[in-house]
């Protein structure tokens, strides 16, 4: 089928390349192993380019193509067998491939499970919140981001949501499992890092931990209720995997599901020159911050803030609200039927 292909100038050659046949292997190298550390292909033009140069090197003994080749045997054979550990020089950890990531619950059953997000490294020590939510001291912080106690309430409120209950409806609440925090989460393709990232690594000198998300609000639309997805914009704390129960029918089984602790704006609306410009207004730092728990497959995209400016008295000042700008989405035309309240998410 694919020489038909090449006869019939569908396809090139050059698809029986090795280059070729190896970047079909890319996604799930990056699955086991976690982003590639060679990000540009510039810098692995220079690598090629070194090594071309040292193949046809006729005056550096050491450098000719027989002698580099058998040295990087050598090396890879020291390594494979442990005689020496050369973690060191790689500056990663040798168990990285299995334990750097967290697999999503519902991927153990299905066999396309590269399809679906993971978590991952650095991970954070675990937290148990049913001893958090019980204490009578004050509720401890978790990571230092959020109170235990907001964090429960978060995922109570998630939970409500999901069912389509009341927010003074009762819910139960399993929390004998522990929850861990996770810095990161790769989905469709796409790394998303979060506000643990940023403190960890001392590379992380930018945003990125900023996402619009969407949930879904009751709305009467053509005389009757219904569920009407609104975006809202918030910064991602962490990330976490956990199982609320959520199986609608008796007899179902809930596998558990990939979540995100984000720390919602507090006000949503668009642009007065465009409605499809949003722009939000974060709480200040004297004011009480809310939270909230999505799913990560509710996450719509990484989101960046542009702070807005006003001119008052002939002099630029700066305003508490940003624009949201996207570096992979476009907004719809008409975002302002569609902004979210704080009060949906509570």
């Amino acid at each position: 089928l694919m020489d038909k292909f090449i006869q019939d100038k569908a396809i090139s050659n050059n698809i029986y390349r090795a280059s070729m046949h190896h970047l079909c292997h890319i996604p799930h190298i990056i699955e086991q192993c976690s982003s590639l550390r060679n990000i540009s292909a510039r810098s692995l033009e220079r690598e090629i380019g070194n090594y071309k140069k040292k193949m046809r090197a006729r005056v550096n003994v050491d450098a000719n193509a027989i002698n580099v080749f058998e040295r990087i045997t050598r090396y890879k054979f020291l390594e494979t067998t442990g005689m020496i550990d050369f973690s060191t020089l790689y500056n990663r950890n040798p168990e990285y491939k299995r334990r750097g990531f967290v697999e999503h619950p519902a991927a153990t059953n299905d066999f396309l499970g590269s399809q679906y997000p993971q978590l991952w490294e650095p991970f954070s020590s675990p937290v148990f919140l049913a001893s958090s939510s019980s204490s009578t001291s004050p509720s401890p912080m978790i990571e230092g981001l959020i109170p235990a106690a907001k964090f429960v309430k978060a995922l109570s409120a998630y939970k409500k949501r999901f069912l389509g209950v009341s927010r003074n409806a009762e819910i139960d609440l399993d929390l004998r499992k522990p929850m861990m925090p996770v810095a990161k989460l790769w989905s469709n393709g796409h790394i998303l890092t979060s506000s643990i990232f940023k403190e960890k690594s001392k590379a992380a000198t930018r945003g990125g931990e900023f996402v619009m998300f969407e949930s879904n609000v009751k709305k009467r639309l053509n005389q009757r209720i219904q569920s009407v997805a609104h975006w809202f914009i918030g910064k991602v704390l962490f990330y976490f995997e956990y199982d609320l129960q959520l199986a609608l029918n008796e007899g179902e089984t809930s596998c558990g599901s990939l979540y995100a602790v984000v720390e919602v704006m507090k006000n949503h609306r668009t642009s007065p020159y465009s409605n499809n410009i949003p722009l939000v207004q974060p709480f200040r730092d004297s004011e009480v911050k809310k939270f909230a728990v999505v799913n990560v497959a509710d996450i719509v995209s990484t989101v960046g803030l542009l702070q807005k400016t006003d001119l008052l008295n002939r002099r630029i000042q700066t305003s508490n609200w940003f624009y949201v700008i996207s570096p992979s989405t476009a907004f719809d035309e008409n975002m302002a039927s569609y902004c979210g309240h704080l009060g949906d998410l509570l």
